[in-house]
């Protein structure tokens, strides 16, 4: 017999999601995954340095051309130089990431506090939270309305959202 499991969206928690603009799926990333991924959606600036790091492989494609033609023994010199810089450009770009974190520090917290609710010690919330929480919030037609969607849904994973 196949396993059902839910996670159960309350209207509070729902009120932060639609707030922050996360969708039931986003839930389901890591933590750090969706904070990065919130900070670059809603950053007023452009912090990829992607088209620097395009530009930059472009120099050394001409400076590796320039280096055959001069010296052969020049290349692994030039190779060098080209990962340090290439990673330079990451360890910035991670900078500009934890710059703009500290920007949306509120709504990081509101994240944070949002998968904790909802995935209570990063996991589902059926392994931490009773049923009867849930009984006594919402009444007898908890179950009934459970039994429902399990009908309702093929899926193995149900996200109940109240309204």
């Amino acid at each position: 017999m196949l396993r059902h499991s839910y996670l159960w969206i309350d209207v509070g928690s729902r009120r932060k999601m639609d707030k922050l603009q996360l969708s039931s799926k986003d839930l389901f990333n890591e933590t750090e995954s969706l904070l990065n991924e919130y900070v670059r959606r809603h950053s007023s600036k452009d912090i990829s340095l992607e088209g620097e790091k395009t530009q930059l492989q472009q120099l050394f494609e001409t400076l590796v051309q320039k280096a055959g033609d001069i010296d052969k023994s020049l290349l692994g010199a030039v190779e060098g130089e080209k990962t340090k810089m290439l990673n330079g450009l990451d360890n910035l770009a991670a900078k500009f990431l934890r710059a703009e974190k500290r920007r949306h520090d509120e709504s990081s917290q509101q994240i944070r506090q949002l998968k904790e609710k909802l995935f209570p010690n990063q996991s589902l919330q059926e392994r931490t939270d009773s049923l009867i929480q849930y009984y006594a919030q919402y009444g007898a037609t908890f179950i009934e309305n459970c039994y429902q969607l399990t009908k309702a849904h093929n899926e193995a994973f149900v996200v109940v959202a109240m309204q």
